[in-house]
């Protein structure tokens, strides 16, 4: 349980630490006259070109403005200058690479010709859509974008073999929903709620208070709802959620009760009101076999994490001293 809850909430530090190369969408060419290829990395003896250090490099840095805006270049982790956070997890990302081609190579783990299609597009796609300032600084081509994005559908396919091979039994699961009982069959208990969408905040606000005001929410939908009823569900928006989804996407109390009306919820451009209608006693069977597809499926994920994790830190990083002073930022 306690290894369960350490993938949930994560601060800005370990989002960034989450990221994997191969998330990379990158596209368009440019011009790589002025860039001088040279190594600037040792990984396990191997050596690691300026153009694939600085396309890891550009790609976490914009995982970090992503996730902290941009001033964050000012910001301290830690002890840490942002520049310094992203150099660190830019090595650890190579060094991930790097252990998991010698793992490919030593478990017999290849990609598909379909996959290096796909590895090939999204390189395409990568060359489109960087600016040409930021691909100079890369010294990126076609052919070594592709090798790039290979690497790191490769990696995704060794994490995967990783997951699936490891093994969570049933006594495992048992012991699991036993400990977790209670909590997991009022997760999984099923909640009827109707439910108001509107497009508008002002709008919705004052639909909440006209409904907490005891109007009549058959009515309300009525008038101000803008999507319908959705066909093979109930009137009024009417559908049949866990609560565990209900409280994680739109954030309805852990104390929500027949009656109550909760709301607005923000969803991108959406807002939600929704009311309780009925709470259907979940189960037994069911909620124990969704647990323990949960569970299996996060002790597959924390082994791989760990397990990569591991393949990476056992790899020596050596900077060549001449050439590392010189590479440039992202800011």
């Amino acid at each position: 349980k306690a290894k369960e809850g350490s993938i949930m909430k994560k601060h800005l530090r370990s989002m960034l630490c989450a990221v994997l190369s191969g998330a990379l969408l990158l596209t368009g060419c440019g011009s790589t006259s002025d860039f001088t290829e040279e190594a600037v990395l040792k990984i396990d003896g191997q050596e690691i070109m300026k153009s694939e250090y600085m396309v890891h490099l550009y790609t976490t840095s914009m995982e970090l403005v992503s996730a902290g805006g941009e001033d964050v270049w000012n910001m301290d982790f830690e002890g840490q200058t942002a520049d310094e956070l992203v150099e660190e997890h830019t090595i650890r990302t190579l060094q991930g690479l790097v252990a998991a081609k010698k793992y490919a190579a030593e478990n017999g783990i290849t990609l598909t010709e379909e996959k290096k299609a796909e590895a090939k597009t999204a390189a395409e796609a990568f060359l489109s859509s960087v600016a040409k300032e930021d691909l100079n600084k890369m010294g990126m081509d076609q052919e070594k974008m592709t090798a790039v994005m290979e690497d790191s559908y490769l990696y995704a396919e060794v994490y995967q073999a990783v997951s699936e091979g490891y093994e969570v039994s049933e006594a495992e699961i048992d012991a699991f929903f036993t400990e977790n009982k209670d909590d997991l069959m009022e997760k999984f208990q099923l909640l009827k709620v109707n439910s108001i969408v509107l497009d508008d905040q002002k709008a919705a606000e004052e639909v909440m208070e006209k409904a907490t005001a005891g109007e009549d929410f058959s009515a309300l939908f009525a008038t101000y709802d803008t999507i319908g009823d959705v066909e093979g569900q109930g009137e009024n928006g009417e559908m049949t959620v866990y609560r565990y989804v209900l409280e994680g996407q739109y954030g309805l109390s852990p104390d929500a009760a027949v009656g109550d009306v909760e709301g607005p919820f923000n969803m991108g451009s959406t807002y939600f009101i929704l009311k309780v209608a009925e709470e259907i006693a979940p189960d037994e069977a069911e909620v124990k076999r969704l647990a323990g597809e949960t569970y299996r499926s996060n002790m597959q994920m924390l082994h791989a994490e760990d397990t990569m994790e591991a393949l990476a830190n056992a790899l020596s990083a050596e900077k060549i001293e001449g050439v590392w002073e010189s590479l440039e930022n992202f800011h």
